[in-house]
């Protein structure tokens, strides 16, 4: 019998998850505990989360993961989805980060937590308690997640890798494959649905495939199924979860509070181009940025700049413009290969 775990939990849970053995890592923010809360009580996830950008939205396959632990009747697939392989491959750093930790934990809270996820799909003390799997382009396809439908399970993945999936299609999937693939991502499933108001297809798509296309109940499937939306700019109402005043309070959630309350000073400059020639446009446009970026290079306590633009050529322009003047800068596009954006990321 697994030993007891209750709500009250949860910040010790999380502060071991990220620590060391003999160091605690940091306390959830209080937004994160409240979502607990809210899903242990009612059972139900919010339908968005209305956050800010920095606010930890990530975390939630953290909570995800613990109240699967301690109720037992949530969804066993947790799908972290996200439009950006960047993102996607950040979150799945995440995953992968939790999966380790439970797998190894010998004692305390991971292990009653890994023991609970174990007792869900019957394993043994030696298989890992949680799999996860990135689903993204510019990398090799990992299906092992779709052998085991009982086994916990974290997936992050790119909207169009999942959505062709749910819609009996799939890069590289078998057309034997194609129906299993459907069928896990059909039910079962929790979805996180990242920087929603980019993906609004995608959240249209789900929600049909609620209303018209989930198993009805006579077939006794359980009926686990659950969207979240996930966004600093959501585009329509809900049941949703916003920050509350302790969240803004430095003496208690210090670290949120202060990244709240930083300083965001934006202004407006007015590029100048003439004629049809884009290439000189987009020249034109790459000047005022690197100079841009330098002046605020030069502002007291300023170390870093990012500099985003929407074109690759204009980013390979500033990239240029910014080395010629001797400034380290790194260059990142979507069209790199995913083994050189990461080895960049890593320096």
């Amino acid at each position: 019998m697994t030993a007891s775990l209750g709500v009250h939990d949860f910040p010790d849970y999380f502060r071991c998850l990220h620590g060391e053995d003999d160091k605690p890592g940091p306390d959830p923010f209080p937004w994160q505990s409240r979502l607990v809360d809210q899903v242990a009580q009612t059972g139900s996830w919010p339908t968005l989360l209305d956050l800010p950008t920095g606010a930890g939205k990530t975390a939630a396959l953290d909570a995800a993961i613990f109240l699967l632990a301690l109720r037992g009747d949530q969804p066993r697939r947790m799908m972290f989805v996200v439009d950006r392989r960047i993102v996607v491959h950040q979150a799945a750093e995440r995953a992968a980060h939790i999966a380790r930790r439970l797998e190894r934990a010998r004692s305390g809270l991971l292990r009653i937590v890994a023991d609970r996820l174990r007792a869900l799909a019957g394993s043994d003390e030696g298989q890992p308690p949680l799999e996860y799997a990135e689903l993204r382009g510019g990398i090799i396809r990992d299906d092992d997640w779709s052998r085991r439908p009982d086994v916990p399970t974290v997936i992050v993945s790119t909207v169009d890798q999942v959505g062709s999936r749910l819609l009996f299609r799939g890069y590289g999937v078998s057309r034997g494959m194609r129906p299993v693939h459907a069928g896990l991502l059909g039910n079962d499933v929790l979805y996180l649905l990242d920087e929603v108001h980019l993906a609004r297809p995608f959240a249209e798509t789900l929600e049909a495939i609620h209303t018209r296309y989930r198993p009805p109940a006579e077939t006794g499937l359980p009926d686990r199924w659950a969207v979240v939306e996930l966004s600093a700019t959501p585009t329509r109402a809900g049941d949703a979860l916003r920050l509350e005043a302790e969240d803004r309070d430095p003496a208690v959630a210090p670290v949120l509070a202060r990244r709240l309350a930083a300083s965001k000073p934006a202004s407006a400059v007015l590029v100048k181009v003439t004629g049809t020639d884009g290439g000189r446009h987009r020249a034109t446009l790459a000047e005022a940025a690197s100079t841009c970026a330098q002046t605020m290079l030069g502002e007291p306590g300023v170390r870093t700049v990012g500099v985003v633009v929407n074109r690759v050529d204009t980013a390979t322009r500033v990239y240029q413009l910014l080395t010629g003047r001797r400034i380290e800068t790194v260059l990142l596009t979507g069209r790199m290969r995913s083994l050189d954006r990461d080895v960049l990321l890593t320096e």
